[in-house]
């Protein structure tokens, strides 16, 4: 599903010709329950796209439509489709990106004019780089220390180089360097479920020339989007948990430091406790729970309208 969000109450959005489906709601409890069946159902033949008006978004069902979609994310977005679309009566309009639509996001403002960009809990690095510091911050947590990083590091390269070559190249220095420290005591540390690295080491290579090309989203692994975040005309707030153990981050934020010394646009708050998706761990009656930090969301409005940031505190750092 993407594209154009709308009020959920009507049916405006729909562009002239495109079917409306009104029993389609991803937030049934039907679809919760057993979202594939209901799924397998939709019309791909004589709907391949449609409208529908309980959620405001268009609903696309074909692979090789997905697959375009994937390819060109910041084109087909839905502040792409809603820029084209806004009255001359608005004034300000920018995107938010969350966690990999942190890599979106910026570059939505190549493609439309727009007056803001704010990323949530995203990376300055690209596909390669969040994988290389997930690796190695489990060996950390492991208990390892600098002293083997290095060696670390010629793991990731290795990977690095197969993913970026769409999986074409590289797999004998991957074996040589796999063999090499397969039995080193950190090894085993390298057991992460978001990273490419982990899954290449569990599987053998003749399994990983199918595996991999068959699971690609075609995501660019040689993306780098500094260039973009240096660049682009609007503002931006970056908002990161100084704990995110998902996408680790502390080179995005020495980059992003190192961009401001250019453009002071560019505001970075940081939730010291926070983890991935800006949230907090608390406990209540026993049980372990989760939370946004208290006073976020007023934090983004005041940015928004006031152009202004609260002050440093225990549990929020502001550059």
């Amino acid at each position: 599903m993407g594209s154009m969000r709308q009020n959920p109450m009507t049916q405006a959005g729909a562009a002239p010709g495109c079917p409306v489906d009104q029993s389609f709601d991803p937030l049934t409890a039907e679809f919760l329950a057993d979202p594939y069946a209901i799924l397998a159902k939709l019309p791909s033949g004589s709907k391949p796209v449609f409208f529908a008006p309980s959620i405001g978004y268009y609903v696309i069902t074909r692979y090789d439509a997905v697959d375009q979609v994937f390819r060109d994310p910041a084109a087909y977005s839905a502040a792409v489709a809603q820029a084209r679309k806004l009255s001359a009566e608005t004034r300000h309009f920018g995107v938010y990106g969350g966690s990999q639509g942190g890599w979106v996001a910026p570059l939505t403002a190549t493609k439309t004019d727009l007056d803001f960009v704010i990323v949530g809990y995203g990376l300055a690095e690209g596909v390669t780089a969040q994988d290389r510091d997930e690796v190695e911050e489990q060996v950390r947590n492991a208990g390892f220390g600098d002293d083997v990083m290095p060696k670390v590091r010629e793991i990731t390269d290795a990977t690095a180089r197969i993913v970026k070559s769409e999986w074409q190249t590289g797999y004998a220095e991957f074996a040589a360097v796999k063999s090499k420290y397969e039995r080193e005591p950190w090894y085993k540390a390298i057991a992460g479920e978001n990273g490419y690295t982990a899954m290449l080491l569990q599987a053998p290579i003749d399994r990983i020339k199918v595996m991999g090309p068959a699971l690609d989203k075609h995501v660019s692994f040689a993306y780098d989007p500094r260039p973009v975040i240096e660049t682009i005309k609007p503002r931006q707030l970056w908002v990161l948990g100084g704990a995110d153990r998902t996408a680790p981050n502390t080179r995005t934020i020495e980059i992003l430091r190192d961009i401001r010394k250019k453009r002071h646009d560019l505001d970075l708050v940081i939730y010291k406790t926070a983890d991935h998706g800006i949230a907090e761990t608390f406990q209540f009656e026993g049980v372990e729970r989760h939370r946004y930090p208290a006073g976020m969301n007023d934090m983004i409005v005041r940015w928004l309208s006031a152009k202004t940031l609260p002050d440093n505190g225990p549990d929020i750092q502001v550059d």
